[in-house]
């Protein structure tokens, strides 16, 4: 990545849905794939009610799917009893713990020469990558397959399965902050009630932030933890490329059929124009060379807001 901005690339480059209406997309915001910190004032009132309204949804989902989902602790669990059962092969930390102390795990396969960084679950009350991750990792760190074992050999896979544990325990957006201040995109405040957005805060030099750049006195380092760890294992590991998992939400196609999930790149004009490219070319591949899923319906983002038209209510 040398030292490109986290922020132009994180969540952009592919992704894949992991069950149901959960899916990956490159969204700076719910409603528009972007990636900046800096607001635009024309759409910015109706994206955050488009925003609200689809985690009133992701909580109907959740709800209702809920035993199915790992708590924090469980998953922390399953990822060292892949350590085990791989013999090594997966390997396991911890990055740090979140505001209310619990643990953010990552965890790694591969021994190749080209760095992949996988990371989800930025807003807590999008669930099931985590669970998508682990079912991933136990593949790759156990399968005799030759092709598994060549991919092995050529790749190192770093995954993040939940940035943000608090929020993800209480089903919401943002991380754990009580004292977070109210939102104020222009100032570079991305918040809601009791939370910072963590999807909003991957500067590689925070005093190009906004938001230091309009309070550098109040906020000198940046104050989201969660983001803090993926910047961190990103100049770590300096990733060929990011995939970034989120919950699309519901949305249909002009035929009116449901679409599960969509493969995108990042579309900021902050962008890097030689990573547009390259990062469109990947999501490409990908999407070219889905097997067919039956019941499972995965569209491919062409142009920045080229979802079609959203559900009021989830049909499933």
């Amino acid at each position: 990545m040398q030292r490109r901005d986290l922020l132009k690339i994180i969540g952009g480059t592919a992704g894949t849905a992991v069950l149901g209406a959960s899916a990956v997309s490159n969204e700076e915001s719910s409603s528009t794939p972007t990636r900046s910190d800096e607001p635009n004032s024309t759409n910015r009132d109706e994206e955050e009610e488009e925003s609200i309204r689809r985690e009133e949804i992701g909580r109907e989902l959740v709800g209702a799917g809920a035993h199915d989902l790992l708590t924090n602790e469980e998953l922390g669990e399953l990822l060292a009893g892949l350590e085990a059962e791989s013999d090594g092969r997966v390997s396991t930390a911890v990055l740090g713990e979140s505001n209310e102390g619990r643990e953010i795990h990552t965890a790694r396969v591969g021994e190749g020469d080209l760095d992949v960084l996988a990371i989800a679950e930025q807003h807590g009350h999008e669930p099931f990558q985590a669970e998508g991750y682990v079912a991933a990792l136990g593949y790759l760190g156990t399968a005799d397959r030759s092709e598994v074992e060549e991919l092995r050999e050529e790749v190192t896979l770093h995954v993040i399965p939940r940035v943000n544990p608090d929020g993800f325990a209480a089903r919401q957006r943002v991380n754990h902050a009580p004292d977070a201040p109210e939102n104020e995109p222009e100032e570079g405040f991305h918040t809601r009630e009791g939370g910072w957005d963590p999807n909003r805060y991957h500067r590689y030099d925070w005093e190009e932030s906004t938001l230091y750049r309009h309070r550098p006195e109040e906020y000198p380092e940046n104050p989201v933890p969660e983001s803090r760890y993926v910047i961190e294992l990103a100049r770590e590991i300096d990733p060929e490329w990011v995939l970034d998992c989120h919950r699309q939400g519901p949305h249909v196609d002009s035929n009116g059929d449901l679409i599960d999930a969509s493969i995108g790149w990042p579309q900021s004009p902050e962008v890097p124009a030689d990573a547009q490219e390259r990062s469109q070319q990947l999501a490409t591949v990908l999407y070219g060379r889905l097997p067919e899923v039956e019941e499972c319906y995965i569209t491919e983002f062409t142009a920045a807001g080229s979802i079609p038209g959203s559900l009021e209510t989830p049909t499933r």
